[in-house]
């Protein structure tokens, strides 16, 4: 997950700037289903498992990182609240849209 240098604890009564932090602690979790959907719906060669693990955790963590950078840009690091908002509702669908890879059991196929 995304841990800032510019902590949201700098200015604790500013609601976008919580809610800003927030957004990135989604971006998270839905990057982390679309990994466990992306795990699960895949089969691994037995020789080549831990690879292939590793490769798609890294092309899921360089879409997350993307994910992050251009909600910062867009959202001006909460400065924009029109953008701010339309993320929170954006991350929202996201979210409920991959629901069924919440969980934290993963089943995947080695063959």
């Amino acid at each position: 997950l995304p841990i800032s240098c510019e902590s949201w604890a700098k200015k604790k009564n500013d609601y976008y700037l919580l809610l800003h932090e927030q957004i990135h602690f989604d971006i998270g979790e839905y990057w982390r289903r679309i990994l466990v959907k992306k795990v699960s719906t895949q089969y691994f060669a037995e020789n080549n498992f831990e690879a292939g693990i590793k490769k798609l955790g890294e092309e899921t963590n360089k879409e997350r990182n993307a994910m992050n950078e251009e909600y910062d840009m867009q959202t001006e690091r909460s400065q924009n609240k029109i953008q701010q908002e339309a993320w929170a509702k954006k991350i929202n669908k996201l979210l409920q849209a991959e629901e069924g890879y919440s969980k934290s059991i993963i089943l995947f196929s080695v063959h």
